[in-house]
């Protein structure tokens, strides 16, 4: 739900445009299955399973291709505009709404990735506070315990607030550069980190792979978060393996 003075500020854009409000959460309604488990094994993030019915039609069950409660929202607000679409003539169909929600993928958001060995590295770009929180929130309902966390962020970013809420979630920390300029010193981050919990264990790795095969020494299943750029490069790094 918006704020009360975002709704009336776009409420009143919308009037100035003579464009329709469509309210997504109002004229929809969700039943949502619990996403399966989280495992090395995996070929993706699991997504929720759910049960849709909008003003316009009953879409029944689908599996979200992407992971994250924060998904399901995304999901609505995409099938209302696509029925606002088709309401203006356009044609798409619920079968072609249902299979993009299924089949839509997003590198490096809540993205699992298998390895050698059997590991896995669930990658997410998280870069602030909003979204460590919806990466936190998935893994507390996707794992059923805590797991080894890399991390990395830009200088420029609220490193405390990220690590205030992904910490909880971690078994172990390891620091890292990003391979961009602007990537915060390890070492600073690891004062962070043992402000916010200082009982966890934390190392700095000197490099992306390095990091990765320290991370996996505590458990086959592993998290990256805190940057666009490490993602990236954890991406590549995975690939060249």
């Amino acid at each position: 739900m918006l704020p009360p003075d975002a709704r009336a500020a776009i409420v009143q854009i919308a009037r100035e445009r003579r464009a329709p409000v469509v309210e997504a959460g109002r004229e929809a309604v969700v039943w949502m299955r619990n996403a399966p488990l989280l495992s090395p094994e995996q070929k993706s993030a699991p997504g929720a399973r759910i049960h849709l019915r909008t003003d316009a039609r009953d879409y029944g069950e689908i599996s979200l291709g992407l992971a994250g409660d924060h998904q399901v929202a995304n999901a609505v607000v995409a099938v209302r505009l696509l029925e606002t679409l088709e309401a203006l003539g356009v044609p798409i169909g619920p079968a072609a709404i249902a299979a993009g929600l299924s089949d839509v993928r997003w590198p490096g958001r809540l993205e699992l990735r298998g390895a050698s060995g059997g590991r896995g590295v669930l990658i997410d770009a998280a870069h602030n506070p909003a979204g460590a929180s919806a990466a936190a929130s998935y893994l507390k309902a996707a794992s059923p315990g805590r797991l080894p966390l890399v991390f990395a962020v830009m200088k420029d970013k609220d490193a405390d607030g990220m690590l205030r809420a992904l910490l909880p979630t971690a078994s172990a920390l390891v620091l890292t550069r990003a391979p961009n300029a602007r990537s915060l010193d390890p070492e600073a981050l690891a004062r962070i980190a043992r402000a916010i919990e200082p009982d966890l264990p934390t190392t700095i790795a000197p490099t992306i792979k390095d990091a990765l095969d320290a991370a996996w020494e505590r458990g086959p299943l592993i998290v990256v978060a805190g940057s666009i750029f490490l993602a990236g490069a954890v991406i590549e790094e995975i690939v060249r393996s």
